[in-house]
C-alpha cells in the first residue's frame, strides 16, 4: 500500500511549475519597471524633489521667456492640460490652496508637466510665479485619480 493519500499526475506538477515560473517573471519585470521609473523618472518622485529639480533647471530670477523655452525644449506637457500664462493680483497666492507661495507674484505659468499611471492617472502640475517678469517661486502639485 502506498503512503501517499492520492497520486498527483506529473503533468499537473509541470503545469504548476510553468505557471508559477511565469508569474514570478511577470512580477519581477513589473517590479523592475516601477523601480526604474522611481529612480530615473523625476515625475514619479515627491513634490519636494520635483520642485528641487525644476529650480535647478529654471533658477529663481529666470525670465518668463526662459521658463517657457525650457518647457518647450524638454517637451514637458501633459497631453490633456494646456499651458497658460495669466496676470494675477499679488495677493491671490496668499489664499491659493495649491501650494504655499513664498513670494507675491504678478504673473503665473500653470503647466501640466506629466501624466502617468494605469488605471489611476497621476497628474503633475507646475506653478511658476513671476514678479516683474522674473521667476520668484515654483510650486508643484501631484494629484491621483481614485475610486
Amino acid at each position: 500500500m502506498s503512503s501517499r493519500l492520492f497520486k498527483v499526475p506529473r503533468w499537473w506538477i509541470w503545469s504548476f511549475g510553468i505557471v508559477a515560473g511565469g508569474l514570478f517573471v511577470l512580477v519581477a519585470v513589473a517590479y523592475s519597471y516601477v523601480s526604474y521609473q522611481q529612480v530615473h523618472n523625476v515625475w514619479w518622485r515627491s513634490e519636494k524633489e520635483i520642485t528641487a529639480y525644476l529650480l535647478a533647471q529654471t533658477p529663481l530670477g529666470s525670465t518668463e521667456a526662459e521658463v517657457i523655452t525650457w518647457l518647450e525644449r524638454h517637451d514637458v506637457s501633459a497631453p490633456y492640460m494646456a499651458r497658460f500664462v495669466r496676470r494675477v493680483e499679488p495677493y491671490e497666492f496668499k489664499r491659493d490652496g495649491f501650494f504655499d507661495a513664498k513670494a507675491s507674484a504678478t504673473a503665473q505659468i500653470h503647466e501640466g508637466l506629466a501624466e502617468y499611471g494605469y488605471p489611476f492617472l497621476t497628474t503633475v502640475e507646475g506653478f511658476y510665479l513671476f514678479d516683474e517678469g522674473r521667476l520668484v517661486d515654483i510650486g508643484v502639485r501631484k494629484t491621483a485619480e481614485g475610486l
